[in-house]
């Protein structure tokens, strides 16, 4: 089942995951990055932490991945490009797989993060914060 969000949502911005991800579910994000921007994030979120912290930091030239479970963050993966620029808009695709999430930014795949949180129907939330504006969201 797909939901869209209203138009131009304000950021910080969250909104349900209805049924949970799974395999072969997509969340499109489509924004334009602050021209000041110091780095945003994208977290889908579950009732005991965050399966996937997606932050672009643009102070460190790196997009930091990780996972938060309960109150302890998980080891940072920060290997692969640096896929968005200050004042540039964005298309950002987070693909749930078997193995992985597969983020594409521009139709580019630009990292894979394997599951370190494995009960994906318990990602139940997306919440997006930081140096960014947001024309939409799709889940």
């Amino acid at each position: 089942m797909e939901q869209t969000s209203f138009l131009n949502p304000v950021v910080p911005y969250s909104t349900p995951i209805n049924g949970g991800l799974m395999p072969g579910r997509a969340i499109t994000i489509v924004g334009c990055v602050t021209a000041n921007a110091h780095r945003f994030e994208v977290n889908l979120c579950h009732s005991s932490g965050i399966a996937m912290h997606y932050n672009p930091r643009f102070d460190e030239k790196a997009v930091v991945r990780t996972t938060l479970d309960g109150e302890t963050w998980g080891k940072e993966e920060r290997d692969g490009p640096m896929p968005f620029s200050r004042g540039h808009a964005f298309i950002l695709t987070i693909c749930c797989e078997v193995p992985c999430f597969r983020v594409f930014v521009d139709g580019l795949l630009v990292h894979n993060y394997k599951h370190r949180f494995d009960n994906l129907q318990q990602i139940t939330s997306v919440k997006i914060e930081g140096d960014v504006t947001l024309t939409s969201v799709v889940v």
